[in-house]
């Protein structure tokens, strides 16, 4: 039998050390006034580079899904460690 996977554990970046960079804005969801909340699934290798990137929960706009996405696997990097499994949420609110 194939070992259990590991349970994801939420992660927000504070306190750990690493490089977590938010993503900017999609300029399409500026113009069109899209806002949204996402959840991403990233299974991150033993080198602190994702392995897996993908949308747990979506906001229901593909725009800030792809862009959430994209921003964990080009701009984020953990410390080197054991393969860990986190749920990065994501929260793309215009400003007022």
């Amino acid at each position: 039998a194939a070992p259990a996977a590991a349970q994801p554990i939420v992660f927000h970046g504070a306190g750990t050390s690493g490089d977590f960079p938010y993503p900017d804005y999609p300029r399409e969801a500026a113009r069109r006034r899209i806002e949204g909340l996402l959840t991403v699934l990233a299974v991150v290798q033993p080198n602190g580079a994702p392995l897996r990137v993908e949308v747990r929960d979506s906001s229901g706009h593909p725009v800030l899904d792809h862009c959430a996405v994209e921003c964990v696997k080009r701009r984020r990097l953990w410390p080197v460690g054991q393969v860990r499994h986190y749920l990065i949420p994501f929260q793309f609110t215009l400003k007022k």
